[in-house]
């Protein structure tokens, strides 16, 4: 009881006081009709509970018409007192030196934070002079989805046109991780697959290859 019942009733008192006063400048008096609070073991221990969260206790209605005609006729009778941040205690471990603010620039909005498709001005300019290197004198650019779709066509175009740009190591990454990326995914890609092999005989040649290895096994 003392561990379980009369603790969960000591907190529903307190949140059906607290449903009576929301704000400082609130007042009101609610009644406890149960003797119980006043004649039990634990009566002592209610009425602490409610002393220390600023409650009064009165049996006498004449005070409590006094006390509401007295609150209902003033105003400002509550106020809240100054904030100061002397009053905090906050430990030593926590307190940081006062400094401006510096925002923080992740890598992925410079990476995307001049075009929306995330392609950089270096980058374009680097495209710019490769396709004046190739003699291309158009002057509408191709239109790519993403830096590494431009990064594949500057490698194709410098072997198609025998550029020696050395694309993979001269190409303006706009970091350490997309570089790493870009060459990666271009050594997968010239990575030759075993997997399927294409014959360019003809039905006759692969007929008389087969039929010769045919013999050479029997």
């Amino acid at each position: 009881m003392n561990d379980i019942l009369i603790p969960r009733m000591l907190i529903r008192l307190q949140q059906a006081g607290g449903r009576l006063i929301r704000t400082i400048e609130d007042f009101g008096c609610f009644t406890i009709l149960d003797p119980r609070v006043c004649n039990r073991s634990y009566s002592e221990r209610v009425m602490k509970l409610l002393l220390d969260s600023g409650y009064r206790f009165s049996r006498d209605f004449t005070e409590v018409e006094d006390f509401l005609r007295k609150r209902m006729n003033e105003t400002g009778f509550a106020k809240y007192q100054p904030y100061t941040r002397d009053k905090l205690q906050i430990p030593s471990i926590l307190t940081v030196p006062d400094r401006p603010y510096e925002r923080q620039v992740s890598k992925k909005e410079t990476y995307q934070s001049e075009t929306p498709n995330g392609i950089t001005p270096e980058q374009l300019a680097y495209y710019t002079d490769a396709r004046q290197k190739a003699g291309i004198r158009s002057k509408k650019l191709r239109s790519f989805s993403e830096p590494y779709s431009l990064f594949v066509y500057l490698v194709k175009l410098d072997q198609d046109k025998k550029l020696n740009l050395n694309v993979v190591g001269t190409f303006p990454y706009a970091n350490e991780q997309q570089e790493h990326n870009f060459i990666a995914r271009q050594k997968r890609f010239k990575r030759p697959d075993n997997s399927v092999k294409i014959s360019w005989l003809s039905r006759k040649e692969i007929a008389d290859r087969y039929e010769t290895h045919t013999r050479k096994r029997s």
